[in-house]
């Protein structure tokens, strides 16, 4: 069953570490030189914000949440494609999971590529 997350909003998350595929490389929040941010909306509205030398990038889409597996997957949909969204296949489509209440993992390590860890700020 996939239904819209719609509590406790809104929702803010800041990147904290990046684990890099191959290499295995892992940043914590000082070493990542951006800072990164995801807002959730109650009308399943999220925004992504990026900070980096001074110049901000800011990505929307829609989201939902399937709670049929164990652990909740979470489909954000951007409007557009960017060279930040996450993903194996789809440009304008990641897939998230909400490890625990303050946790949330976007991962594309299957296919080389990176998995960014949130953590929900105050």
């Amino acid at each position: 069953m996939k239904i819209a997350l719609s509590e406790d909003f809104p929702l803010r998350f800041e990147l904290e570490q990046i684990t890099y595929g191959l290499s295995g490389e892992v940043l914590d929040k000082a070493s990542i030189g951006r800072n990164e941010t995801f807002l959730f909306n109650s009308s399943t509205q999220f925004f992504k914000i990026i900070v980096q030398n001074g110049d901000t990038q800011k990505m929307e889409g829609s989201f939902t949440i399937d709670y049929d597996q164990k652990i909740p997957i979470i489909t954000l949909e951007y409007k557009n494609e960017n060279v930040f969204i996450q993903s194996c296949s789809n440009k304008s489509v990641e897939k998230a999971i909400l490890k625990s209440n303050n946790i949330l993992i976007i991962s594309a390590l299957a296919c080389d590529g990176a998995e960014l860890v949130y953590r929900l700020k105050e």
